[in-house]
């Protein structure tokens, strides 16, 4: 038994970076059996529903998820971030929150409804986005709702005072423990 394992997870959150993360935690835990997996995060964001799926399944895990901000963590990799049990940040992190888009590959047609229904769907997801920020941080809904709404991008400090992350200081590994890169 090791007490502590490394995964370091600098990616976007898409399917295929999610499910390597997971798998690779499944592994840590079973392989290490640890009381701690430190992740090292870097992420320009990605997928809301897959960012907030992330989150419940770190959160779930039975070993203590200790989230490391190493560089920029961006868009719906905030919500991931925030799994942390302990989340801390380097001095040059920095998070960007910002309203909820929806991409389109070129020359699509939509209908009347299926535009309305496009809409609908984007708005959940800012809302699911500004509720998990203001359960999981110190912002209050209104907070949560201004920085999403207007976009945001928030220094190491800043994001210490929304209670984003617990502290500011630099990752360090200890001797001897394993180090994952997925």
């Amino acid at each position: 038994m090791i007490d502590t394992v490394y995964i370091s997870f600098c990616q976007d959150i898409q399917r295929n970076p999610v499910d390597r993360l997971v798998t690779t935690c499944n592994f840590a835990i079973s392989s290490y059996k640890p009381r701690d997996i430190h992740i090292l995060f870097a992420s320009g964001g990605g997928h809301i529903g897959l960012g907030l799926s992330l989150f419940a399944f770190l959160k779930s895990l039975p070993v203590n998820i200790i989230t490391h901000a190493a560089a920029n963590v961006d868009s719906c990799a905030v919500n991931v971030f925030l799994a942390g049990r302990e989340r801390y940040l380097t001095k040059t992190a920095s998070f960007m929150i910002h309203p909820s888009t929806k991409s389109f590959k070129k020359d699509v047609s939509l209908s009347i409804n299926e535009l309305r229904l496009e809409l609908i769907t984007l708005k959940q997801d800012q809302d699911k986005i500004i509720s998990h920020l203001s359960e999981h941080s110190n912002l209050s809904r209104e907070d949560a709702e201004k920085y999403v709404t207007l976009g945001v991008s928030l220094n190491s400090s800043q994001a210490l005072d929304a209670g984003i992350a617990h502290e500011i200081k630099e990752f360090e590994m200890k001797k001897d423990c394993p180090f994952i890169q997925v």
